[in-house]
């Protein structure tokens, strides 16, 4: 299953991109502005991040320099979601851009683009702490009276 952080400072907004979301399979996690998705994006890791532009406290733009900045979070993709064209300089941030009003179907493709080609968390292999059998290790027989 993959995650999705979705920042939004709208919550009816949020809350409605969260269901199209959840209905396609994503794990959701959502926060209002950039800071708090930013420490969000942390603790969990996300698979990808959908933001809105503008918000209060830290703005998609400073969420994006600092998910670019951060070594666990630079590879993840981005999607900024604006009713409003972002400065051409700042392209280099984020994977996609979605004009607002974004429809459902929008949406939908947008978070499969951003996550092809990646695996989900599911799939990867867990840590072992012992180191995996050899053929040169003795197998126990009862065979022997």
């Amino acid at each position: 299953m993959f995650n999705i952080l979705l920042v939004d400072d709208n919550p009816d907004l949020r809350d409605v991109f969260q269901l199209v979301l959840e209905e396609q399979g994503y794990r959701v996690l959502t926060a209002s502005n950039g800071k708090e998705g930013l420490n969000t994006a942390i603790a969990h890791l996300p698979d990808a991040i959908l933001t809105d532009w503008h918000m209060p406290e830290a703005d998609g733009w400073e969420l994006c320099r600092q998910v670019r900045g951060h070594p666990v979070l630079a590879s993840v993709p981005i999607a900024v979601i604006s009713a409003r064209h972002p400065p051409a300089r700042k392209q280099a941030l984020w994977t996609l851009f979605l004009q607002k009003p974004v429809n459902v179907e929008t949406l939908k493709l947008s978070a499969a683009r951003l996550l092809a080609g990646r695996l989900p968390r599911t799939s990867a292999r867990p840590f072992q702490s012992s180191p995996a059998p050899t053929r040169w290790q003795p197998v126990l027989s009862k065979c022997w009276p």
